[in-house]
Formats: structure tokens, C-alpha cells, sequence
């Protein structure tokens, strides 16, 4: 008996080590590469935290295992080209086309930018990966996804939020499903995924790629499904309320779409280049907020029979009132 509960204690204390060697320490970035050697760090100034002192102290690859080393917990990760103060700063990130996986500290907080070659098909180890690896989650937060080879894919249970730019331009993604439980879905999340034909937004989204700080004017990536070139049909349930800028840019096999009740708002050019979209159904009998709407003069707008008047007298939507026709 003694002797059974010595194994259960070693085998215990052996999966405590094995599990706890999965997570570096806070001011630690542990990755590995295919081909053994050091990965590229491209690395500015300091990391951009709050207070800018945190400095790269170590940069290694030994054992199979490269560590960046910095002289404070890492909250943050990535880099930004401005600060509030109008000051450059630059972080630091891995690049290169040998990484093979990357585990990041449980402290981390926030993932300002990763940059991987798009054909790698790198993994995520550590506390906050999911179980396939495949996912960077940060209290509920999908930041990044890496699966350059997967033609479907389901986000696990557990996330409330799609990160802006988290699934953008994986021209092999075809089929996504999206949990209930996710209430947001950022900006760019999935700009650029042309072989993209079809996705249904679960109920309880109420934040399609729409941001209190919209993107300068024309800038590339930044609507939710901007490029989805294969995109013919989409599914909105009636808990969103706002749809972001440029949301729908140049999804040119989009052949109509319809909006919800509960929609407040849609953000500028949000189907510019929609070239084949025929009509757009609105269902709220209050006209949506609007700004530059940029439609193509062919597209047919069709809206509850009782707000017609309402809408063809809006101040935002005069300018389409010849495309406006009732619902049937």
C-alpha cells in the first residue's frame, strides 16, 4: 500500500512539473523551430507597455527550445507604430517561416500584433492555448488563430470574443463555426478569407467588426468580411445591433443579405464593391444609423412596408430613396 502511494505521489508530482513546464515564467516567450535554430526577433526600443521600460535581456536557442528573456512580466505582447503622446515606440515579435510552436506566460493580457508567415502551421502551447493548439484565448479573447492548412474549422467553447484580424487572409478557410457564448467579432477578423462561402453568426453577437475608434478612411483589412470573395450568404441573427465599417467590401458573390430588426447602425461603405448584391432586406421599422452607404444604383433596398415613408424622408437614406421598395 505504502509502496502504491509512493508511485501515485512520484507520478503525481511528475505531471505537476510536466504541466507547470508548459507555462514560462512571466517575463519568459518559449518557442521552438523545425529547423533548430534561433527564430528571428525583430525588436524596437522597448515593449510597448504603459511605461516603456521592459528590455529584452536574453535571446537564446538551446535544447530545442529558444527563450526570450525580458527584465519585467510581459503583459503585453507585439508592437504599435504610435503612442498617446504622438511618440514612436516599438515592441518586439518572432517572425520566420521555421517556427513551430510558441507558448506564452499566463500573465500575458493583451497581444498587440504576431506576425507569422502565412503558410506556417504553427501551435500554441501553454495555459492559454487551445486544446488543438491551434488558438491563442486571453481571458475568453481569441487573439490569433494559426491553421494555414485547415479547410474548416470550429472556435471552442469558451470564447466571448473574436479578436480583430484573428482569421484574416487564410485564403483556405472554407467553413468556420462560431460558438454560442461570442457577443463580438473585431474588426478585419476575417478579412481576406476568399475561400470563405458561407457563415452563420450565432445569436447573442451584438458587435459585427464595428469599433468606437473606426479605421482611416480606405484602409485595407479592416471590415469584418472585407475580401471574402467567395462569400454567398451570411446569416445575422436579431441580436446585433451594429454592423462595422467597410464590413462587406468587394464580397463580390454576396447576391443579397438580410439585416435584422435589432440593427442601430452600419458603418460606411459597409457593401462598397459588393457587385452582384441584388437587395439588401432591413427589417427595423426605424431606419438605421448610416454613413456613406455605397451602393451599387442596381441593388434593391427593401424595408417594412409601414416605414417606407420613414425611410424615403431620412436624412441619411434620401439619397437611395429610388432603391427603396416595401417588403411584400
Amino acid at each position: 500500500m505504502l509502496r502504491k502511494l509512493f508511485v501515485f505521489v512520484v507520478c503525481l508530482m511528475a505531471a505537476i512539473t510536466t504541466a507547470s513546464a508548459q507555462t514560462p515564467p512571466d517575463n519568459e516567450i518559449w518557442y521552438t523551430t523545425t529547423d533548430g535554430k534561433k527564430a528571428k526577433l525583430v525588436t524596437g526600443d522597448d515593449i510597448f507597455e504603459d511605461d516603456h521600460d521592459a528590455k529584452i535581456i536574453l535571446h537564446t536557442y538551446s535544447n530545442n527550445k529558444g527563450i526570450i528573456r525580458v527584465s519585467r512580466a510581459i503583459t503585453s505582447y507585439g508592437c504599435a507604430d504610435y503612442c498617446e503622446d504622438g511618440e514612436s515606440s516599438y515592441g518586439f515579435y518572432i517572425t520566420g517561416d521555421n517556427l513551430s510552436t510558441i507558448s506564452f506566460p499566463t500573465c500575458l493580457e493583451q497581444v498587440l500584433f504576431l506576425s507569422f508567415h502565412i503558410t506556417e502551421d504553427i501551435r500554441f502551447k501553454g495555459d492559454l492555448a487551445s486544446s488543438d493548439g491551434r488558438c491563442l484565448i486571453i481571458k475568453g479573447v481569441l487573439e490569433y488563430f494559426a491553421g494555414s492548412n485547415i479547410n474548416e474549422y470550429t472556435i471552442p467553447d469558451g470564447v466571448t470574443k473574436i479578436s480583430g484580424g484573428s482569421f484574416a487572409n487564410y485564403n483556405n478557410l472554407q467553413s468556420i463555426t462560431i460558438p454560442e457564448g461570442v457577443t463580438e467579432i473585431g474588426m478585419g477578423a476575417f478579412a481576406g478569407c476568399s475561400g470563405l462561402t458561407n457563415i452563420t453568426i450565432p445569436y447573442g453577437v451584438t458587435n459585427l467588426g464595428y469599433d468606437n475608434n473606426p479605421p482611416y478612411w480606405g484602409s485595407v483589412g479592416s471590415g469584418v468580411f472585407q475580401e471574402c470573395t467567395s462569400l454567398e450568404s451570411i446569416t445575422i441573427p436579431n441580436s446585433v445591433k451594429k454592423i462595422g465599417w467597410f464590413a462587406f467590401v468587394d464580397c463580390n458573390s454576396l447576391t443579397s443579405i438580410t439585416i435584422p430588426n435589432s440593427v442601430t447602425e452600419i458603418g460606411a461603405e459597409a457593401f462598397a464593391g459588393c457587385d452582384n448584391l441584388q437587395s439588401v432586406t432591413i427589417l427595423a421599422t426605424t431606419p438605421p444609423a448610416i454613413g456613406n452607404f455605397v451602393i451599387e444604383e442596381t441593388t434593391i433596398i427593401h424595408v417594412p412596408k409601414q416605414s417606407l415613408k420613414q425611410y424615403i424622408e431620412d436624412a441619411n437614406w434620401q439619397e437611395y430613396k429610388k432603391q427603396i421598395k416595401p417588403i411584400e
